[in-house]
């Protein structure tokens, strides 16, 4: 206790907020010039082609899903599409984007959601995360990016940006920590669209997201080009440790 009795915890999240705050505003004119244009965001596409993107990310370059996932959903627009396809027109179709099981985890869903569903992917994070080769990233990034859902959004972009801006350090290797969870969902904007669009938590989540994979990239941070250098805690502090690799035995 400090400070005519406010409790340090109290105090620390009222600053927390405060640097968020300001940190949403920025980020979200920063998004508004910088977004890449990808043919799965803007509300452009289904839920199901926002999972499919997602799915078809992971580990693989932006610019080698693009044509990809254009080309897969014009023959497979919907999960009934690609529940009926055959192994061998799925692992051609998938070709160089490598780790071919991620297609084969990816039809498996789509047969559930056809089956179970009724050809419409669900909305609970529950229901989500237990998809074939859906995970807590991927469940969470639907409910947010499909769904319009306030969801905290977390991968290496995310903890990356996070860990630097608010805590003033790199983030760990392996999975994200409790304090890095606590702070995603505490710095994660609540739902006013009838005051600022721009406070939207999904906006948030694509843009730190973006950010981190653009700019505060983790070798070489472009930090005269970041929206967020007024607040940045890490480079208050002279980046200290910049792309070290902080890391902790994985749970197994």
């Amino acid at each position: 206790m400090h400070n005519g009795g406010v409790p340090e915890e109290i105090e620390r999240e009222e600053r927390l907020h405060v640097s968020a705050t300001a940190a949403c505003r920025h980020l979200a004119a920063w998004w508004e010039l910088n977004a890449r244009d990808l043919p799965w965001r803007f509300g452009r596409t289904t839920p199901w082609g926002v999972l499919v993107s997602e799915v078809m990310s992971q580990q693989t370059q932006m610019s080698r899903v693009v044509p990809y996932w254009e080309s897969w959903m014009a023959v497979w627009p919907d999960a009934a599409a690609l529940a009926e396809a055959s192994t061998a027109e799925v692992i051609t179709a998938w070709r160089r984007l490598g780790y071919p099981r991620r297609a084969l985890r990816l039809q498996e869903c789509a047969r559930v959601v056809a089956e179970e569903y009724a050809n419409e992917l669900p909305h609970t994070y529950e229901e989500l995360v237990a998809l074939p080769g859906v995970g807590d990233y991927t469940a969470s990034a639907v409910l947010s990016f499909a769904f319009g859902k306030r969801v905290a959004v977390i991968d290496t972009n995310i903890r990356r940006v996070l860990s630097r801006v608010f805590l003033g350090m790199e983030s760990r290797g392996g999975t994200a920590s409790r304090t890095e969870r606590e702070l995603a969902w505490c710095v994660l904007p609540e739902e006013m669209p009838e005051r600022d669009a721009s406070g939207s938590s999904v906006i948030w989540n694509q843009a730190v997201m973006e950010l981190g994979a653009t700019v505060c990239t983790a070798k070489a941070p472009q930090c005269g080009d970041c929206p967020l250098r007024g607040e940045c805690a890490f480079l208050a502090a002279g980046l200290p440790g910049l792309g070290e690799r902080r890391t902790r035995p994985r749970q197994r």
